[in-house]
């Protein structure tokens, strides 16, 4: 089955794919493009970080890659692509019992506990029940075409099976005979 399918889907074909059956993939959840930090609370320079975080300006993304590399916990920069936002929240020890409701109030999370400083600023936001960006849904929509492909190949091979079986008389049907 592997060999005769092949793994690759174009990109060409989950496009098409996409754009016909755009308005079935919707969000479970919100997704979030931005950047995370999480630092030690007693690290240097906390109050520079805390305005460089907050702009995706090039310097300030370059200021926040090198003081990242020496001193963040966790740095991930995601400005260009979707994370769900719970993936996010997972590293943050901060509850949130409407997510929407928060979202839309909230761009910049800065929360401190005993240890750690946690910044999370957030340039994009789709929430759950929004139609899902391509990028996101590309994953999803590879494994449908290539279910599809799958099925698709299985129906046409015993399709075949069955024809080759029926022309070499090696199928019958017993209660039909030809009459005489």
């Amino acid at each position: 089955l592997n060999e005769k399918l092949g793994k690759e889907i174009s990109e060409e074909a989950m496009n098409a794919y996409y754009e016909k059956n755009h308005d079935k993939f919707k969000l479970h959840s919100a997704i979030i493009k931005g950047l995370f930090l999480k630092v030690p609370e007693n690290s240097p320079q906390i109050t520079r970080l805390k305005k460089w975080y907050k702009s995706n300006t090039p310097e300030a993304v370059e200021n926040i890659e090198k003081y990242g590399l020496h001193n963040a916990v966790i740095y991930e920069y995601f400005y260009d692509r979707w994370i769900p936002f719970k993936e996010v929240m997972n590293n943050i020890p901060y509850e949130i019992s409407d997510e929407t409701a928060f979202l839309r109030t909230h761009h910049n999370i800065e929360y401190q506990d005993s240890s750690y400083l946690y910044l999370l600023n957030i340039s994009d936001v789709l929430t759950e029940g929004s139609e899902m960006p391509f990028d996101f849904a590309r994953k999803q929509i590879e494994e449908i075409l290539l279910n599809h492909r799958k099925n698709e190949f299985i129906r046409n091979t015993q399709r075949e099976l069955y024809n080759e079986a029926f022309k070499k008389g090696e199928i019958e049907f017993p209660g039909l005979q030809e009459e005489k």
